[in-house]
């Protein structure tokens, strides 16, 4: 099968991506290992596995498991536990889902708009699979990792009403809405660090370690950045 295909994804040059992931058979022991050694052996290969696929995931990468179909209408609902699998439509990639402990699938990456730029503007974005909710996949949001995410769009973003969650220093922080003012939340905290009556001036007020989130955006201190 000819993998060569255009997959639109891009990166914050400043913020970056995981270096690659290691992909191909896990060998999870030999056949003159015994005993208790050969239990950590096959312990640290699933380890690996769990890893590995936890950080494809959260980078948009193909699983250390990844499959390609192409032209399908849409992808399985089940597969192999910690793998991915790419749908390839006309030569683009059109959907990357991933399929949890349990082989049931838990996120899809969407490449395109569905035909519906105005429900679904960006591109490309998430979706969590969720089974005690009807429907079952979560409604879209975006992730940073997987698309050159500039200062711009997210003041374009919060203005438009979605709300941002970021990490700082090892920190999640929130920016919400409530009752027509914007706040600025730490995980974990009741009471917001900072609010406004838009989210402009919510932007310009609020400061982590007396830089502005425009400083910190700027300079990739503010990462695993979400909007939903």
């Amino acid at each position: 099968m000819n993998a060569d295909y255009t997959v639109k994804q891009y990166k914050t040059p400043t913020i970056g991506r995981a270096g690659g992931v290691i992909t191909g058979q896990i060998v999870i022991g030999f056949p003159s290992v015994t005993g208790n050694f050969a239990a950590l052996t096959n312990a640290n290969a699933s380890n690996y596995t769990i890893l590995s696929y936890d950080n494809a995931k959260r980078n948009g990468s193909p699983a250390p498991y990844h499959s390609i179909v192409e032209d399908v209408r849409s992808l399985p609902a089940t597969g192999i536990p910690y793998s991915s699998k790419d749908n390839i439509k006309q030569g683009q990639l059109e959907q990357r889902r991933y399929y949890g402990s349990d082989g049931k699938a838990e996120l899809d990456i969407d490449y395109t708009n569905h035909g519906n730029a105005q429900i679904n503007p960006n591109v490309p974005h998430r979706h969590d699979w969720n089974y005690n909710n009807k429907p079952q996949r979560g409604p879209w949001y975006i992730v940073e990792t997987d698309l050159h995410y500039s200062y711009s769009q997210l003041v374009e973003d919060l203005n438009t009403g979605h709300e941002v969650s970021f990490t700082f220093v090892n920190v999640k922080y929130y920016i919400t809405q409530n009752q027509g003012s914007w706040y600025l939340t730490k995980l974990g905290e009741s009471v917001p660090l900072q609010s406004a009556s838009t989210p402009s001036e919510l932007l310009t007020l609020a400061t982590l370690n007396n830089e502005s989130l425009q400083t910190l955006f700027n300079n990739g201190s503010l990462v695993d950045i979400s909007v939903y």
